[in-house]
């Protein structure tokens, strides 16, 4: 029965997948606790994850950049759904490493020049929801050779930036400052991160969904290393950066329509962690 459930779940048709995510949740639930789950069971959660990664990706007839219409809209509900699932597996201990292997494989396979945005931010997708799975005592424990770094070194190495899309850009920001205690004595971690932030696709960016989220992520970055020393070394920078985009700011360089006041509010929080830490 779970086995033609998750083969019902692989389908186009949204009104067959919602009834199949609810079928499939309590089941696998249930084999989150068990150390060892029987082969056939594990075999259905690596092809049930397999359709999960194949249908998080958005359809190309969902516009993300407007107001989604009756049928987006269900889409996106579907997607919720979809992501419980992804969770639920990432839960699941004797699926975990194929299941980490399984990322990495995703965010090797972007190519700029040959895959969608939509496609792309599935890989970005699957790092972002997976850190909901990480223990809290486990979040900052990690070394350079963890898998968690590994999958954020790999997210870091394409440039996800270079389709200067909402789509990717804002969750590729949150997912650096959501693994950021990954990399507390990286200093080329901040330096690279920095440099991202502070790019053309990211706080300076002419559209404001994306600036904003920016800016804040940021703000968040700042104060949670505010006593870091790997961190502290790049404030000279920092200050010079979030200074020039003041003052662009306030000559109308840059538009309130990109960054508004709430955003310029957050940019003064990054300068005054900076100065009271000098």
């Amino acid at each position: 029965m779970v086995k033609k459930g998750m083969e019902l779940l692989n389908t186009d048709k949204l009104e067959v997948c919602w009834p199949m995510i609810d079928f499939l949740t309590p089941w696998i639930a249930a084999n989150q606790k068990q150390l060892e789950v029987k082969p056939e069971a594990l075999q259905i959660m690596v092809q049930m994850l397999e359709v999960v990664i194949r249908r998080v990706a958005y359809p190309e007839w969902c516009e993300v950049d407007v107001e989604p219409d009756d049928s987006q809209a269900e889409y996106n509900s579907v997607r919720e759904l979809l992501k419980i699932v992804y969770i639920n597996l990432t839960l699941i201990k004797p699926l975990h490493e194929h299941l980490l292997t399984r990322v990495a494989q995703e965010i090797d396979s972007v190519n700029l020049q040959q895959i969608s945005v939509k496609k792309a931010e599935v890989s970005i997708f699957l790092v972002h929801e997976l850190f909901k799975c990480i223990p809290l005592h486990a979040r900052q424990r990690q070394t350079g050779n963890g898998p968690y770094v590994m999958l954020v070194t790999k997210l870091l190495n394409v440039d996800f930036l270079a389709y200067d899309n909402h789509l990717t850009t804002t969750e590729y920001f949150e997912c650096i400052v959501q693994y950021s205690g990954f990399f507390k004595d990286d200093e080329q971690f901040f330096a690279t991160v920095i440099q991202k932030f502070f790019s053309p696709q990211g706080i300076v960016n002419p559209r404001k969904a994306v600036a904003s989220n920016a800016t804040y992520e940021f703000m968040k970055l700042t104060d949670k290393f505010k006593f870091c020393s790997s961190f502290n070394q790049h404030y000279e920078v920092i200050l010079d950066n979030a200074v020039k985009v003041i003052q662009a700011c306030a000559n109308g360089q840059i538009s309130e329509e990109s960054l508004g006041h709430e955003e310029v509010r957050y940019l003064y929080g990054i300068l005054s962690v900076i100065t009271a830490d000098n």
